[in-house]
């Protein structure tokens, strides 16, 4: 007499077969994934925390072109030489470090990136700075200049959604033929 069950996979000592634990992995990666991206782009700059890509070499070898940088908040007189900062001046945005703090008139900056030979041609009001350098993650940013281009929208969409597709005819074909 049989039981009318399929034992074509094999089934783990949980009873869970290796591939339903796959799909499951995967849909809790997606989900992780999702809430880190949440987090980076609508809670981090709530608190002052910005995600920006370099698109220059002005910092080489600190921090390379096509990487992606973290800035944290900081009060313009909490600023100190030596600080890589980034700042705003209206149009965009640009990390270099911080080579000397004057005060005429009011607190600004003199910058510099690391790999250029002459500081930024003018002083940094304190009101433009947006925050200081925290970590970086170098190349991501190629990754994410990809990922806004429609092919990698297409994939960045289509794979996930292709792989939930395909779990649900698996799922469903298995109940339906098994």
């Amino acid at each position: 007499m049989t039981s009318g069950y399929r034992r074509d996979r094999p089934i783990s000592k949980t009873g869970v077969s290796s591939r339903k634990k796959g799909y499951t992995i995967a849909v809790y990666l997606i989900l992780v994934l999702v809430f880190a991206a949440l987090a980076f782009t609508v809670i981090g700059p709530a608190l002052g925390w910005r995600v920006n890509v370099v698109f220059s070499g002005s910092m080489e070898p600190a921090i390379h072109t096509g990487s992606v940088i973290i800035t944290g908040p900081i009060a313009p007189e909490q600023v100190m030489v030596g600080d890589i900062v980034i700042y705003s001046s209206g149009r965009s945005y640009t990390t270099h470090r911080v080579i000397d703090i004057v005060h005429d008139p009011g607190l600004q900056f003199i910058t510099k990136g690391d790999a250029n030979e002459d500081p930024d041609p003018s002083p940094i009001p304190a009101e433009w700075i947006a925050g200081r350098f925290f970590y970086h993650i170098p190349y991501l940013g190629y990754v994410i200049a990809f990922l806004k281009t429609p092919l990698g929208l297409v994939l960045t969409i289509g794979i996930p959604a292709l792989i939930l597709f395909a779990y649900e005819v698996d799922r469903r074909w298995i109940r339906e033929n098994g």
